[in-house]
């Protein structure tokens, strides 16, 4: 009997763990009823040579022209909306996670471990890619509750030049915030 339990135990923990381990918390909440929002800010330079200071001015500039356009106003301070984002870079075998303006009490590691799951170890792309996702995460200032989140991927061209790039992000930006200002 022991012989037969220890495997079923072991089977219905593995069931478990990788049903919970592969979600990721999404809530679609609404940006009606709030006015301002602020950006996460970190005094640390980017660790990473792809994302550099420029890229990250450039996401953003992409959030605040977006909630700006949507009817928010964008403060440094006292707002009723926090907006953070990380970055996850992936390619056929890892994926990196850059969280420098993600913000702090969310599992951006989870998010990381999920995204390689789906998009390296379950990729049935059969050529060699490198894409880009961006993860944004909206909190209510006073109760620090997760609003919304949501997210859209690209693949990563090497060589554009800024112009082209700022439009990449804005359309990215566009794309993962637009179910919150619906």
């Amino acid at each position: 009997m022991k012989v037969l339990l220890i495997p079923a135990l072991t089977a219905i923990t593995t069931l478990l763990l990788t049903a919970c381990g592969n979600r990721v918390d999404m809530p679609s909440g609404k940006s009606k009823g709030y006015t301002s929002a602020r950006l996460v800010q970190t005094d640390k330079k980017p660790d990473f040579a792809d994302v550099d200071a420029s890229t990250n001015r450039m996401i953003q500039k992409a959030l605040a022209d977006t909630f700006r356009a949507n009817g928010l106003q964008v403060k440094t301070s006292d707002a009723d909306l926090v907006v953070g984002y990380l970055l996850l870079i992936q390619d056929n075998a890892s994926t990196l996670l850059i969280d420098d303006y993600f913000g702090y009490g969310r599992d951006a590691e989870h998010i990381a471990d999920v995204a390689h799951v789906r998009g390296v170890v379950e990729n049935q792309r059969p050529d060699q890619f490198e894409r880009g996702a961006i993860v944004v995460d909206v909190m209510d200032a006073k109760t620090n509750k997760l609003v919304y989140r949501n997210f859209a991927k690209r693949d990563i061209h090497k060589g554009l030049s800024d112009s082209v790039r700022q439009q990449r992000i804005q359309e990215a930006v566009n794309e993962t915030m637009q179910k919150f200002f619906r």
